[in-house]
């Protein structure tokens, strides 16, 4: 359970980063002003989801299998066929640290540019007469079904 709250934590955080649909943060910006050891965890922990947690391309997952050999005085020569799996660990206190100043500079930026976009809209939307602002798409949500799983989100 722990190694997957891991590996969730990792997934979700660089999501923030990623090159999807929705606005995506800059390392450099947010990052910036920290120790340089700040983007070399940054980007170590997104090699780590793009090589190793999501795609699997990198050795610290193996699978190697072989072959068993018997003594040697039996009329076959393969007692058995086996694969030998190993999964390099990540989850070490160091990491973890890293891992939370990062999550935590991420948030200490993302609240106050937040919440600075929220005053600039509500600013723009008061200079709108009420009957603009009535006559706007209500908010609403949408409960997803099993046929949205394969189709990307709209955007509003």
């Amino acid at each position: 359970m722990r190694e997957a709250l891991w590996r969730s934590a990792i997934v979700h955080f660089l999501k923030c980063f990623g090159n999807g649909v929705r606005f995506q943060l800059a390392p450099q910006k947010l990052y910036e002003g920290e120790p340089p050891e700040a983007l070399l965890a940054f980007n170590y922990f997104k090699c780590l989801r793009n090589k190793h947690l999501v795609h699997d391309e990198n050795s610290y997952a193996q699978s190697i299998p072989g072959a068993v050999l018997n003594n040697g005085k039996k009329e076959y020569k393969i007692e058995k066929i086996v694969c030998f799996s190993a999964i390099g660990a990540t989850l070490e206190q160091g990491n973890y640290g890293n891992l939370k100043l990062l999550i935590q500079k991420a948030r200490a930026w993302v609240a106050p540019e937040f919440d600075a976009l929220c005053e600039r809209l509500a600013a723009k939307l008061e200079k709108e007469s009420y009957e603009k602002l009535l006559a706007r798409d209500a908010l609403t949500y949408r409960v997803p079904t099993i046929d949205d799983i394969p189709h990307t989100r709209k955007s509003p």
